[in-house]
């Protein structure tokens, strides 16, 4: 026997909406309890997910004349299971995550089971770096392509500290002008950011804490505006490395070598595809 739904109850404001769409999931400490926020937050990461295959689906249909759509399906899968290694149990909230689980669980999935084992073993990576074990982490497409995003904020950010006439630490500086807003990728993970730059640990590529990223990333900011080039400084590009290295506990030519063939891996199970249907 059904019984009749409360419509208000499914009512969600666009304030509500847009709180959830700006707000850092690192800082997310407890689960929404109204329903309301749910649904704002469902379509937060659902979109995110969405917004992630459509950046692909795009990067196919650059380089192939076969259909983008089919050609994204070939990959979808180990999109999916890497978002949920980035947003943990939260990438569930996904109706375009749920509907892969979904199908992988039909008996004429060939790769059902083996997929559904991968997804524990990401769950179990999200946990461990909620519990600062920091294992090592994917470093797929997702991060070639929005890598020019981070790069093009980062330049504008070191330009904005190299105008600063502040006595604060560079490192506060930093984050004290991503929160004030104008750095929409850098904010959505303002909590990577701020653990990255708090860190007490010795950084062994640095010689230094972390904190001195901000400080050569600040002199990189303060050559462009007075046209010259400072020594010590970090580009933008080797700060973004720097910064993903350490939250992916990896080295940070890992992190570029990985980030630069991540498009190279992509095209491989795309041609591969490609040949097995013109074979058959």
């Amino acid at each position: 026997m059904s019984t009749k739904s409360s419509k208000p109850d499914l009512l969600v404001t666009a304030e509500n909406i847009q709180y959830f769409s700006e707000i850092d999931l690192g800082q997310l400490n407890d689960f929404p309890s109204a329903r309301t926020d749910l649904v704002a937050l469902s379509i937060r990461i659902d979109a995110a997910f969405r917004s992630l295959c459509e950046l692909v689906r795009e990067a196919i249909a650059q380089d192939y004349k076969a259909p983008p759509d089919a050609m994204l399906k070939v990959v979808i899968s180990d999109l999916a299971l890497n978002f949920i290694e980035r947003y943990g149990a939260l990438a569930f909230l996904s109706t375009g995550i749920v509907e892969i689980l979904w199908n992988t669980q039909r008996p004429n999935w060939g790769q059902g089971l083996r997929l559904l084992s991968k997804v524990g073993q990401k769950l179990v990576i999200f946990s461990m770096s909620g519990r600062a074990l920091r294992p090592r982490k994917t470093i797929d497409i997702s991060f070639k392509l929005c890598k020019p995003a981070f790069l093009a904020e980062l330049d504008r950010l070191s330009r904005e500290l190299g105008r600063s006439e502040s006595a604060e630490p560079w490192a506060d500086q930093l984050l004290g002008l991503v929160r004030m807003g104008g750095y929409p990728m850098l904010k959505l993970n303002l909590t990577l950011l701020e653990q990255f730059l708090r860190s007490p640990v010795k950084n062994a590529v640095l010689h230094a804490k972390n904190a001195a990223s901000a400080d050569l990333l600040a002199e990189y900011g303060i050559g462009k505006e007075l046209g010259e080039k400072r020594e010590p400084c970090m580009t933008p590009d080797w700060f973004f490395y720097t910064w993903i290295a350490w939250t992916t506990n990896k080295t940070r030519s890992t992190i570029r070598r990985e980030i630069q063939t991540a498009e190279t891996k992509l095209k491989t199970q795309i041609n591969k595809l490609l040949r097995v249907t013109r074979n058959r």
